[in-house]
């Protein structure tokens, strides 16, 4: 039994805490590892923007949206009884999802938050415990999870915190949130890849974790790109980019690049740069991952441009996945490959590896 589940059981138990009021439940963040078995086979809905979560979560048959805007507010649109929240790596995000949990929460209902001490959990308990004590706290299994109900002070709060986790203009003009990668400007690394790659760009071309719009929007400027496919697995991240990027030569794909399917084929150049943490570890085989896709989508004279820290080992992948790559510039800080003649699954060739 999950640390949720069994804070849920005995918090909802009668006479712990006294009744829930009448009307569903709502999940932020669901979790695909959770149940979230709520007693009176009481209605939950799941909010799950990234991609993957979102398909693992649906495939169960659960109840799912990729939104707060898509949640409703229940049976009738009426209140939530019950908030859950789990957090994310970005505390302006989390407290807006607090934020966006007590605007929907009934009065009499609860709110239960539950995350791990890597994505920050301790550090948000001190700083509600200052506004409102929590009705009951559990610290199991490198985390915690604790219960509030919606007063005075903590509603005022989250008028401030729903502020601060608005979407807005960044210093690059593009329209983002707290949350998305690199939400404040431009990264460095991307900017490296569209200054050096962008004026090569021709035909059909995919952006692969295309976030919110920024180097497709680069690589859109050429006018001998025909088209830009912005693929991206943060549902928030993509509603951006269709505010950022107005071109009609775009076209805007919440998917998860790991699992593209045959349709996602034919392209003349993959640009990107890919991820590599989740939940605060890092996974370079996300970016290897992305190779591998890069290899598949492209056409069999097709160019991938991928941008990466100097330190993430993907020159291996690059010889697994492409007759031809080498690195085309360096900072102190990134490197840039660009890599051809993709190898199909099955096939094998001659690599040839070149280096500046």
């Amino acid at each position: 039994m999950t640390r949720l589940q069994r804070f849920l059981d005995e918090t909802l138990a009668p006479g712990a805490i006294g009744a829930l009021p009448a009307g569903p439940a709502l999940v932020i963040g669901a979790d695909p590892a959770e149940a979230y078995a709520l007693p009176e086979e009481r209605e939950a809905v799941l909010v799950q923007p990234f991609r993957p979560a979102f398909d693992a979560l649906a495939a169960s048959g659960r109840t799912v949206v990729p939104s707060l805007g898509e949640a409703g507010g229940g049976s009738g649109g009426g209140p939530v009884a019950l908030a859950i929240v789990h957090p994310t790596r970005n505390r302006r995000e989390t407290l807006g999802r607090l934020a966006a949990a007590l605007e929907r929460l009934h009065p009499e209902g609860l709110l239960v938050v539950d995350g791990q001490k890597t994505e920050g959990i301790d550090a948000l308990l001190r700083q509600i415990r200052k506004i409102a004590p929590p009705l009951a706290v559990e610290a199991r299994r490198h985390g915690k999870v604790f219960a509030l109900r919606p007063d005075a002070a903590l509603l005022e709060a989250a008028g401030g915190w729903a502020e601060a986790a608005r979407p807005r203009r960044n210093q690059a003009g593009f329209t983002t949130a707290p949350g998305m990668f690199s939400w404040e400007d431009v990264d460095p690394g991307s900017a490296l890849l569209a200054e050096k790659a962008g004026p090569a760009l021709r035909g059909r071309v995919a952006d692969l974790g295309a976030g919110w719009g920024w180097l497709a929007a680069q690589a859109l400027a050429n006018e001998a790109v025909t088209a830009v496919d912005l693929i991206e697995a943060d549902h928030g991240a993509i509603e951006a980019a269709r505010q950022n990027v107005t071109d009609p030569r775009a076209r805007f794909r919440w998917e998860d690049v790991l699992r593209l399917g045959p349709e996602a084929e034919g392209f003349d150049a993959v640009i990107t740069n890919p991820p590599f943490h989740q939940d605060r570890r890092a996974r370079p085989e996300l970016g290897i991952g992305f190779i591998g896709a890069a290899a598949r989508i492209l056409k069999p004279r097709g160019t991938l441009y991928l941008v990466a820290n100097r330190h993430l080992p993907y020159e291996r992948a690059m010889e697994s996945h492409f007759r031809n790559w080498e690195i085309i510039a360096e900072t102190p800080a990134f490197k840039l490959f660009e890599a051809s003649r993709p190898i199909p699954p099955s096939g094998g060739g001659i690599r040839h590896r070149r280096r500046r």
